[in-house]
């Protein structure tokens, strides 16, 4: 065992630390998954529910930034307090039933509100993972075990634009289907929503037997609580450090998603003005597009 800066016992990392890293790696992809494959459904979910682009620009950005953004201080607090595996199942629970319920949206309004919850949910990865990683893994050994977790941004976009792609144009040849208990027509993006929202229920069932790894402290370490006002007098107390990281942060996110709308293979709305302005050739298939574009979006 080792002694950290921060007065904790810092735990061998072992397998069941690399068993965690894999789960919260799978998580990781599993949220781009269920947040990227709406970008390969714009043209048949705009076209059933007569939605145009300023619809999609608020539930690619707004339905899901927003609550994503807000709500991830909140489950930053439950972190401290919570079996934190255990909330990071219930989270993805969420996540994929909302991801579902995307699949059966009549309207703008459903599928607003499907987007929020999916945002919802996926806020508290980030809060759990972080923290479980730190707690997990000795200092040396942090690093690469946040960078196996990052890989998880690209795998997650990269399978979106690939089996997302694929499986519209699969569901698309099938026989028409119908919802039971109403009569709906399900087109193949109804049934995509629905099919992508099942793994998550695989992944949650795993982390609910995770054990929950809290190093004990040392006698020496103060224990202080994490109250709003301490939160307050770190960041007055190392403001330069803070908002250079979070400028530099906010950069390269504007970045990876402005590229997106810049690029016409990489979505959201682009595919539709890029027709509009006038292509020649044929709508791309959204399993073509996802075959040309997702392995480029799997690698870092």
């Amino acid at each position: 065992m080792q002694i950290t800066d921060n007065g904790l016992i810092a735990p061998p990392s072992g397998r069941h630390g690399g068993y965690v890293l894999v789960l919260l790696m799978l998580g990781y992809v599993l949220s781009f998954f269920d947040r990227q494959i709406l970008v390969m459904m714009i043209e048949p979910i705009g076209r059933d529910l007569h939605l145009t682009d300023t619809h999609f620009g608020l539930l690619y950005g707004f339905a899901f930034a927003l609550f994503y953004t807000v709500v991830g201080l909140f489950f930053g607090r439950l972190v401290d307090s919570m079996h934190r595996p255990r909330l990071l199942a219930g989270a993805i629970i969420l996540w994929s039933l909302a991801t579902a319920a995307c699949g059966l949206a009549t309207n703008f309004t459903e599928l607003f509100i499907a987007r929020m919850m999916v945002g919802v949910g996926e806020a508290a990865l980030a809060p759990v993972a972080y923290s479980l990683i730190a707690d997990l893994f000795q200092p040396q050994r942090r690093a690469r075990a946040f960078s196996i977790y990052a890989m998880g941004i690209y795998l997650g976009t990269g399978v979106a634009f690939i089996l997302g792609g694929k499986l519209v144009g699969w569901l698309d040849a099938l026989p028409p289907m119908s919802l039971p208990w109403n009569g709906e027509p399900l087109a193949g993006w109804h049934l995509a929503f629905l099919i992508a929202g099942v793994p998550g229920m695989f992944l949650a069932l795993a982390l609910m037997f995770v054990r929950e790894a809290r190093p004990a402290r040392t006698a020496a370490t103060s224990v202080r609580g994490a109250t709003f006002g301490a939160f307050v007098e770190h960041a007055r107390r190392h403001w330069i450090a803070l908002t250079c990281h979070h400028f530099g942060f906010a950069m390269h996110t504007g970045y990876g998603y402005a590229h997106r709308h810049l690029d016409p293979g990489l979505l959201p709305a682009p595919p539709r003005l890029v027709d509009r302005a006038g292509g020649t050739g044929p709508r791309r298939h959204p399993a073509d597009r996802g075959g040309r574009w997702g392995p480029l979006r799997a690698a870092p």
